[in-house]
């Protein structure tokens, strides 16, 4: 059967895998959704990039910082590792590494700091970590829930431009991203290049996603977010709890005979 998955997609890289065989096997479509993909600014600033617009990237950024408390908490599913597949990083800070991933490209390292500073939980409620891609940028992804109020935003910079999208708590790609520039003319440019790449784009994010699935379906071709795309930002997440409870930098890939590539927490790790 054709399947249409939520985050998290698998608690782990071996279920992940374990999806893409049934999907070559079986035949049919698998999709995972991250819809900040598919919002109007997201989709423009991915167009910028390939047109090599950005020039050579240097540094990125991802904060997730949201508020969640105890009564949240309570229900009887949330803040475990066996039924919400982790804390923060997992369940709230997933669409704004994704995010990260697809724009900044693949991971080479992370170093991480992953604690459960306040709430009464299992899981961490809050995470740092740097992350050094393949290309050799840097970035930093920031996630709490334990903010004064609900704010995502994602920030990426290049040596001929930078974007940055709107503080919208849960749509922070749905509008055109803040474009600047030490040159002026060459941000209006890109700003112009973008609305005429992208012009506009449906404002709830699962209506695209959606229509991706279907589309993919009725042609017989890939989904915009194939379990390969799912897989990416899990690595990173993957590396970030693994850094987080070693206290070590993890690099990629992550090998399947290593023992977080079936479990989070790998046996006889948790968080300090």
């Amino acid at each position: 059967k054709h399947v249409l998955c939520e985050k998290p997609v698998s608690p782990t890289l071996a279920g992940l895998d374990a999806i893409a065989a049934a999907e070559r096997e079986g035949g049919a479509i698998f999709s995972g959704v991250f819809q900040h993909r598919v919002g109007q600014g997201a989709r423009q600033v991915k167009a910028l990039l390939e047109e090599g617009r950005f020039g050579r990237l240097r540094f990125g950024l991802s904060e997730t910082l949201w508020q969640r408390d105890a009564a949240y908490y309570s229900v009887w599913w949330r803040g475990t590792w066996e039924q919400e597949c982790g804390g923060v990083t997992m369940g709230h800070g997933i669409h704004g590494i994704d995010m990260l991933c697809w724009l900044m490209g693949e991971p080479d390292s992370v170093l991480a700091d992953a604690a459960t500073v306040k709430l009464d939980i299992r899981v961490e409620d809050t995470m740092l970590a740097s992350v050094r891609f393949r290309s050799g940028a840097l970035g930093q992804i920031v996630v709490t829930v334990n903010a004064q109020d609900n704010r995502s935003r994602l920030e990426i910079f290049g040596d001929d431009l930078q974007a940055v999208s709107s503080e919208s708590a849960y749509d922070p790609t749905r509008e055109p991203f803040r474009l600047s520039a030490l040159d002026a003319a060459r941000a209006e440019d890109a700003t112009a290049r973008a609305a005429a790449l992208v012009p506009d784009t449906p404002k709830h994010l699962h209506v695209p996603m959606l229509s991706d699935f279907l589309d993919a379906i009725e042609h017989g071709r890939r989904p915009l977010v194939t379990v390969e795309e799912c897989r990416r930002s899990m690595e990173l997440i993957t590396g970030i709890y693994k850094s987080a409870m070693t206290g070590q930098r993890v690099s990629f890939p992550i090998e399947k005979d290593d023992p977080w590539y079936a479990a989070i927490p790998a046996p006889g790790f948790g968080l300090k």
